[in-house]
């Protein structure tokens, strides 16, 4: 498994240029660097809280170093954490018109199983996860990583409480947990033979998250994801997507065995 404490984010440097008009294409690979930061998975903190302290610490350093320098103001645009939050960390998914990801695959990866009351409620849950992970294959093909883990921990508001993201919640979420699958199975063999099966499925889940955590780009402001944007095409950059795809693959055959599990309680 991938280190789930591991990212990598592109910071703008432009606050230290003399003028940010004198880049040129060809030196546009000045402003920027990539800057990637491991964690021990053994160290035990908060990985949310990690992350933010990083980027607090980054924006502040690079500040103190623009301060410094005694050529001309740059007019290039100093990232803030509004800016941040509002490019959705460089994800091509979004909730815009704009998004290069198909609205119909966006409805798919966000759909919800309203109620789990019945067996049938249970053989719906996994058609619809079938579903939804069939439509995860476009922005795994797009390398959109941090798009991938938006819809596996079911943020925004397309994708909260969408399937992928119950199905990691012990007893998919629900209150009362076994006592109420215990009363719609009749037995406590099938409600721990289900359970079996959803922790199977969460755990091949956890594993793409941990990738696409590992491998997403963060950019700080919407400049920075443009001018990288050109770069990848001048360069002719392909990122290597066959791990990502190969994990989904996984997934995929995990949520057929649940749907399997299901069928024979």
């Amino acid at each position: 498994m991938t280190n789930p404490m591991s990212w990598k984010c592109v910071l703008p440097l432009g606050m230290l240029a003399a003028s940010a008009s004198s880049f040129s294409q060809t030196k546009a690979l000045n402003h920027l660097f990539t800057v990637k930061k491991s964690y021990s998975s053994t160290t035990g903190l908060n990985s949310h809280e990690d992350r933010r302290e990083f980027l607090t610490h980054s924006a502040a350093m690079a500040l103190g170093l623009g301060w410094m320098v005694s050529s001309s103001p740059a007019r290039a645009a100093i990232p803030t954490m509004d800016d941040y939050e509002s490019t959705t960390n460089g994800a091509l998914l979004k909730q815009k018109k704009d998004s290069s990801v198909p609205e119909s695959a966006i409805r798919e990866m966000g759909l919800k199983q309203t109620t789990l009351q019945s067996k049938a409620d249970l053989q719906s849950l996994g058609i619809l996860t079938e579903r939804s992970l069939d439509a995860l294959k476009v922005i795994v093909g797009l390398a959109d990583w941090a798009g991938v883990r938006s819809v596996l921990r079911g943020e925004g508001s397309n994708f909260e409480g969408n399937v992928l993201s119950i199905l990691r919640k012990p007893y998919f979420g629900v209150k009362g947990g076994e006592r109420v699958f215990l009363k719609i199975l009749g037995n406590g063999e099938s409600v721990s033979s289900l359970e079996d099966a959803r922790e199977e499925l969460s755990f091949s889940l956890a594993e793409l998250e941990d990738f696409a955590l590992e491998n997403r780009s963060i950019f700080f402001n919407s400049l920075d994801r443009k001018q990288m944007d050109e770069l990848i095409a001048e360069s002719g950059f392909k990122e290597n997507k066959s791990e990502g795809e190969k994990l989904l693959s996984v997934a995929r055959q995990s949520a057929i065995s649940f749907k399997e599990a299901i069928d024979k309680l």
